[in-house]
């Protein structure tokens, strides 16, 4: 069985480009394990002016984590997916309904990728077992922080959200490389 866990973490009114205006910080992080085993993983940085939010974050983490899941061609193969995000989750189960515009976007993202996915379990889990996935976006703001990651270098946009860096790496594949996976 296939596990996708992923996190995003927030940071608003971050003032990173020396332009004296402020933009928000969204870091993501996620990792799949195969029976247990971590097989792939990736993190990075999203900014948006004014749409960034902690569920945007966590949506985006979720959107990353479900690209390296089509990249590695599982077919209809069972994959659970965890996150610490309860409205996230919810949503994409269908038990709770979309309601912030700055989000619509990112959650109709979500469910195209996962159209082609036809046996995945959502799982709701504490934040103190996503350990992995929140070290990771614990990893891209420390990345940021030591100024390894430059704000005007956007490698990527989606909906006004620009990916500022990202990184990919699969035990399985080493054919992965920087960069981000929104379509």
């Amino acid at each position: 069985m296939y596990t996708l866990f992923f996190d995003g973490l927030y940071r608003g009114n971050e003032n990173r480009t020396g332009s004296g205006y402020p933009i928000n910080i969204m870091c993501y992080g996620w990792v799949i394990y195969e029976d247990g085993k971590m097989i792939a993983r990736g993190h990075g940085i999203y900014t948006h002016r004014d749409a960034a939010s902690s569920n945007g974050a966590e949506y985006l983490a979720l959107i990353e984590g479900l690209g390296a899941l089509q990249d590695l061609r599982l077919g209809r193969k069972p994959v659970l997916i965890c996150g610490d995000a309860k409205t996230v989750i919810e949503q994409l189960q269908g038990a709770s309904h979309v309601t912030s515009p700055r989000i619509v976007n990112l959650y109709q993202q979500a469910r195209k990728l996962t159209k082609g996915m036809g046996n995945l379990h959502w799982q709701w889990i504490p934040r103190n077992k996503n350990h992995a996935a929140d070290q990771l976006t614990r990893h891209a703001l420390r990345q940021l922080n030591a100024g390894k990651t430059h704000i005007e270098r956007v490698s990527h946009q989606f909906a006004g959200f620009k990916l500022i860096y990202g990184l990919m790496v699969s035990q399985k594949s080493r054919n992965w490389a920087a960069g981000g996976h929104l379509h």
